[in-house]
């Protein structure tokens, strides 16, 4: 009789567990996307809608031409990530809310290496098809990548940041998450790539 209920047990556990791996597995599917950014600002001045010389006044011109004289070309943006949480009660898979504890992340601009940051406070992703955004505030000097170029050669390719497709579309993030779950904390094994034409 003890054996037959210990048989129960571990058969309840086997099943339990399996349940626990395959449910972790499913939050490790967190889709992310790049989605926008705004505030662009090129050593204070706001590009969002420019694109070329031709966008700036004499004197924005001035400004950065004395910027760049210093040996400085600082770039700063809002990015926006989206973020959705496939556990929504489908697929037989009891809703469950996911919270975003750590999101460190390597900033690539033109396959350039700028900036390494994280999120300032947890982000919680709700279980549901709901896209939530998490915002991260980005600040980088490029002077290094430009320097030895003429003014021209140095600001007018950091101008099309700024137009009308914008930004995103020259970036991309290498990124390791760590979220907190109903079956505890998981930390993604790999880092992740996330663009803005697909969710990863």
């Amino acid at each position: 009789m003890k054996i037959k209920t210990i048989l129960i047990t571990l058969f309840i556990f086997v099943i339990a567990s399996c349940s626990l791996l395959n449910t972790l597995g499913d939050f490790s599917k967190i889709k992310f996307r790049l989605s926008s950014a705004d505030n662009i600002k090129l050593g204070g001045i706001d590009i969002n809608n420019k694109s070329s010389f031709e966008d700036l006044s004499a004197s924005e011109i001035e400004k950065l031409y004395k910027i760049v004289y210093d040996e400085k070309i600082p770039l700063s943006f809002t990015l926006y990530v989206t973020a959705v949480n496939p556990n929504d009660g489908k697929n037989n898979i009891p809703p469950a809310d996911i919270i975003i504890k750590s999101f460190s992340y390597k900033l690539y601009i033109d396959e350039k290496e700028t900036f390494t940051g994280n999120i300032s406070e947890p982000v919680i992703v709700p279980a549901s098809e709901k896209q939530i955004e998490i915002l991260l505030n980005i600040s980088v000097d490029l002077w290094e990548f430009y320097k030895g170029n003429n003014f021209n050669n140095s600001v007018e390719p950091i101008l099309k940041y700024g137009g009308i497709k914008g930004i995103t579309s020259h970036i991309k993030l290498i990124a390791k998450p760590v979220i907190e779950t109903p079956a505890g904390e998981y930390k993604y094994p790999d880092e992740i790539t996330i663009v803005d034409y697909q969710f990863n």
